[in-house]
């Protein structure tokens, strides 16, 4: 229902088109946004500008590029307009079809069980998750999975997050050791992000000794949003300050996004 009600606001539909032709075209001014849009220059201007004082863009040399908050508000408008589509599909008998992976041999015809594993969706579970589809044709285990007819709702679990704060430069075996004994009660798979150069410093001299396997490291690319929502567990690790404004940003996502992560700090 809240999704309904920003999608029928004029400025909210405007400010996704922005987000969505900033995203294709960085390069983009006042003056052009204004012709697609239909709005005069000064109308245009005046959105740019409230985008930037919100933080969903930042000016750049030759126009403005999306930050992470501004993809995450685009991302948001275009869930919220998928979901009313969905509703109006359903509404009028209209199958929708979604992919997933067979966790077993599977024929067509078969009603199969959905869920979620490793941050991607699976079909042919034994327990009922929640929610279940109709396969489209006969599929091999491992392989890709066309369903229709779907019913319920999934049901998982948001991945945990875990914020590490790296109180000194220099790296000290004991503290190598207390993070990787908190990662072993994470749950599977994770990632493993470095919000600062003293993080990156920090898990290369970890992945060095070998110490993180079944750990996936990933380049500093900001909250693992996705990541959490998808069930996949992270660990974000820098100076006190960057793990400041991260958790920041969760605050926010999980107003923003009506989701709660469990998260937890750990001071080394």
């Amino acid at each position: 229902m809240e999704g309904l009600r920003r999608i029928r606001e004029t400025k909210e539909m405007t400010t996704l088109i922005i987000l969505k032709e900033l995203a294709g075209d960085p390069s983009l001014k006042a003056s052009r946004l204004s012709e697609k849009l239909g709005i005069s220059i000064q109308a245009a201007s005046d959105y740019l500008k409230d985008l930037q004082m919100a933080g969903f863009i930042r000016r750049e040399a030759g126009g403005y590029r999306l930050t992470e908050l501004g993809v995450l508000r685009l991302q948001r408008g275009i869930e919220d307009l998928r979901d009313f589509l969905h509703e109006a599909l359903v509404n009028i008998n209209t199958v929708e079809v979604v992919e997933a992976i067979a966790v077993r041999d599977l024929k067509e015809g078969e009603r199969v069980n959905l869920f979620m594993e490793g941050g991607f969706l699976m079909a042919g579970g034994e327990e009922h998750m929640g929610s279940e589809g109709v396969v489209v044709e006969d599929s091999k285990r491992g392989e890709l999975v066309r369903l229709k007819g779907l019913e319920g709702i999934l049901q998982h679990t948001p991945g945990e997050l875990l914020l590490v704060s790296l109180t000194s430069y220099t790296f000290e075996e004991g503290k190598a050791k207390m993070l990787l004994e908190r990662l072993k009660e994470m749950s599977p798979p994770g990632v493993l992000i470095p919000l600062d150069e003293r993080g990156g410093v920090f898990l290369k001299h970890l992945e060095g000794r070998g110490l993180l396997q079944g750990y996936q490291r990933l380049p500093p690319v900001g909250v693992p949003y996705l990541a959490l929502v998808k069930g996949i567990s992270a660990a974000l690790v820098g100076r006190p300050d960057s793990v400041k404004d991260a958790m920041r940003f969760i605050h926010w996502a999980e107003r923003e996004f009506s989701i709660s992560f469990s998260v937890e700090e750990l001071l080394l």
